[in-house]
């Protein structure tokens, strides 16, 4: 996988047709906050709308020159409990 700064190919699976991220349209209380949630992985970004009528799954490329808040995980953990 690409690390971060090199640019990567990222996916967001939707309800609704994103022309732009804008996080006061995310919905507040998701496992890190309010976000605009992307994954590397599309079929992990299908199956998050997998049971709605009318999903989408795009594909966002980013290149940017600043700094942006993002988390990077390994892997992925399910907690049982």
């Amino acid at each position: 996988m690409l690390a971060f700064h090199e640019g990567l190919v990222l996916y967001h699976g939707s309800y609704a047709d994103v022309r732009e991220i804008d996080l006061e349209r995310c919905a507040p209380g998701k496992d890190f906050g309010r976000g605009f949630y992307l994954t590397t992985d599309y079929d992990q970004a299908k199956s998050f709308v997998a049971l709605l009528p009318n999903r989408l799954s795009d594909q966002y490329c980013f290149r940017t020159e600043k700094a942006i808040g993002h988390l990077v995980f390994e892997g992925s953990d399910v907690c049982e409990g």
